[in-house]
């Protein structure tokens, strides 16, 4: 009953997106691509004679956990067929060399997830993190392919806990052949949906990603400036966070740019969005907390003369690179609907501090309970964290946990994908 509700629901929907489509240039935009590379990729696809593993990542976040994935797959063997959701990740990634084919996964309509199932054939279809695609997963099953998650995450607060949708949720875990999650306590609350037998804690595969990306990170992304100097870095920020990290800079620097030259401080400043509404009002912060700054667009050579202390990062997709010059950092949306990536800065041991709203991840919770990760509530606390900046004996025990705390948490990649592909 619960599953013909969810087919009654989306197909009352699909009318009204293919309206709003018409009127949604960037929604038309991506039905054209999607269309294009569907038929393209199962021109390749037809023409291969290898076994099929079917990878979605739905964004540049969930991209990054199945990039250890895809490095270890045996090309050899197996035919990697890799689809995205978000558009920015899809238009950056359509080339990558870690897939044999790209697409932008249908939308979870019945006879969409029908006609792809019997077109593309996969023999494996992995998902990532939270993704559940109920008809997608209904007709993979119907046609026998093992159905794997990986990196499952499913906080306490989940709707999927709601009386009304377990039911409808165990239907659709128990057709999974095996999850993998990140830790006990994650193993207990999918247990509800699922029997233990197809759960294995392994660790997330993030720890793995931050470890890699930090080995190759060796190319300059700032002014020799940064290498010199202790360095705060404001991660992902967005709109909500403004007030908590904009008054505690300014009660520990009161005077501003004469502060940061004085003490030799960095500020790199990376919001979430990089549109000019949002780079607006960051510079309208700055100027108000007396800094003076500069764009990183606007930098033209990495190893030209740089008189400021702040930069502000306008582009995309190097913020994970950007920690190695940091001592200090906030990560963005704690007062929002959950904090980003905290792995990417312990990786290099860069003191993490957050909003209080971290239920959506397991990592930032563990960090709070081991005592490396700072929950912030206000202004106060903010300014508390920033003293670590004047204490150079905690600052490098801290930095020597952190690097400890993530390489402890890599997983075993080559275990994972034995245990998908039954290879000893």
């Amino acid at each position: 009953m619960a599953f013909f509700l969810y087919f009654l629901l989306t197909s009352v929907l699909y009318p009204f997106l293919f309206l709003f489509s018409l009127f949604n240039s960037k929604l038309n935009k991506r039905n054209v691509i999607e269309r294009a590379q569907y038929l393209n990729a199962l021109k390749i696809v037809k023409s291969n004679q290898k076994k099929i593993i079917w990878i979605h990542a739905a964004s540049g976040g969930e991209f990054e956990q199945v990039v250890p994935i895809l490095e270890k797959i045996n090309r050899t063997k197996y035919f990697i067929l890799l689809s995205f959701m978000s558009p920015t990740i899809f238009e950056i990634q359509k080339n990558t060399p870690l897939a044999d084919a790209i697409i932008y996964h249908p939308l979870d309509f019945y006879w969409s997830a029908k006609k792809f199932i019997k077109d593309f054939k996969p023999n494996y279809y992995i998902l990532n993190r939270h993704d559940i695609w109920p008809h997608h997963i209904y007709f993979a099953h119907k046609h026998y392919v093992k159905i794997v998650m990986i990196n499952f995450n499913l906080h306490k607060n989940s709707a999927r806990f709601w009386w009304i949708f377990k039911p409808f949720n165990k239907l659709i875990f128990n057709k999974f052949n095996k999850i993998y999650t990140g830790t006990n306590r994650l193993k207990s609350s999918i247990s509800q949906f699922v029997n233990e037998d197809k759960i294995t804690v392994t660790g997330d595969t993030r720890f793995n990603r931050v470890i890699n990306r930090m080995k190759n990170n060796t190319s300059p992304l700032l002014p020799e400036k940064f290498n010199n100097s202790k360095n705060i870095i404001l991660g992902s920020i967005i709109e909500s966070d403004y007030d908590i990290v904009f008054d505690g800079i300014l009660k520990k620097f009161p005077n501003g740019e004469n502060d940061f030259i004085e003490q030799n401080i960095g500020l790199i400043i990376t919001p979430h969005e990089v549109d000019q509404h949002t780079i607006s009002k960051i510079e309208k912060k700055l100027i108000q907390n007396k800094i003076s700054y500069q764009l990183y667009s606007k930098i033209e050579k990495i190893n030209d003369p740089f008189n400021y202390s702040t930069i502000i990062v306008d582009t995309v997709g190097i913020l994970a690179d950007l920690y190695k010059y940091a001592n200090v950092s906030y990560i963005g949306a704690g007062f929002g609907a959950g904090v980003h990536n905290v792995l990417e800065p312990a990786v290099y041991g860069c003191a993490v501090s957050f909003g209080p709203n971290i239920h959506i991840l397991d990592e930032a919770i563990e960090m709070v309970n081991i005592g490396l990760g700072t929950m912030v509530h206000n202004t106060n606390e903010f300014y508390t964290f920033l003293e670590l900046l004047n204490n150079e004996n905690e600052f490098n025990e801290t930095k020597a946990k952190l690097k400890s705390f993530v390489k402890d948490n890599a997983c075993d990649i080559n275990s994972i994908l034995n245990g998908i592909l039954n290879e000893t």
